[in-house]
């Protein structure tokens, strides 16, 4: 199934994404956010772009949608706009608390044992409750946009419901549909820093669920950065990466084209290839 789903001729094509923008009338969002797909013919192109409705559909790997997920009614038109071969989602999330929010959990890199005890107990109350309703709109838009590959995204917050367990779940559930696993390397990186998985063990454990990646690299609590300039053991993750699995560039909106070139001469040389 996910050998099927995977695509490697879309290698070098555009990522679409709502994140930065997403109240915004689609046409006006799609003139007026970034561009980069002008700085060369290099492997991967990220683009939220301001070329993205003159793109040839066959350009646009994938749409990458923000918080919360999206109603079928709420994405019919960008499909229809974009047509891209990969839906990518954000990590479910489990409920804040006042003691346990993003805001509190950021103040230090590591929570001490009480707090991860307590976001333990938070997890094994709402998993069961979360899977099911995340099982239940993959369902839905499966059913809405036959054809379109769903894929969950990595995220480094403590909140996040995306882990291993939650992934071998989700595939047991869902082993008939076109639903995977989309890895973030910079990501991964501010996991791996702040105690969990290491990122290598990650997609290794997660390999057959792999869909596609976002590459950027990281540096502490920073993502989004260059490749080369951080954490992310490039090579050795490209070495794990099924051959078949969707890879694009991801980089900080407003990221100078020469960044970019730079990036991509980076990852060439760390094993991917035109």
């Amino acid at each position: 199934m996910y050998d099927m789903l995977r695509k490697e001729h879309w290698e070098g094509r555009v990522l679409v994404t709502n994140r930065h923008c997403p109240a915004a009338p689609l046409p006006d969002f799609l003139r007026e956010a970034w561009d980069l797909s002008h700085a060369g013919t290099g492997l991967f192109v990220s683009a939220a772009g301001t070329q993205a409705a003159t793109l040839p559909p066959s350009r646009v790997a994938a749409l990458r949608w923000d918080q919360p997920w999206p109603t079928p009614e709420a994405l019919a038109p960008w499909l229809t706009l974009v047509k891209p071969a990969f839906l990518v989602l954000p990590s479910p999330r489990y409920p804040e608390t006042p003691l346990l929010s993003d805001q509190a959990l950021r103040r230090h890199r590591t929570p001490d044992p009480k707090t991860l005890e307590g976001l333990e107990r938070l997890r094994q109350l709402h998993r069961p409750m979360l899977l099911d309703r995340t099982c239940r709109q993959i369902h839905t838009l499966c059913r809405a946009f036959s054809g379109l590959a769903i894929a969950v995204e990595l995220s480094a917050s403590w909140l996040s419901a995306a882990d291993q367990e939650f992934f071998a779940l989700l595939g047991s559930d869902l082993a008939s549909l076109p639903v995977g696993y989309w890895h973030d390397a910079a990501q991964a990186m501010m996991r791996e820093k702040s105690g969990r998985t290491p990122q290598l063990d990650l997609v290794e454990d997660l390999g057959k669920y792999l869909l596609g990646t976002h590459l950027s690299d990281a540096f502490e609590d920073q993502d989004g950065l260059a490749c080369g300039i951080g954490q992310v053991p490039f090579p050795a993750l490209r070495k794990l990466l099924p051959s078949s699995a969707v890879s694009l560039l991801v980089l900080a909106p407003g990221t100078p084209a020469p960044v970019l070139v730079q990036s991509l001469a980076f990852l060439k040389q760390a094993g991917w290839r035109d």
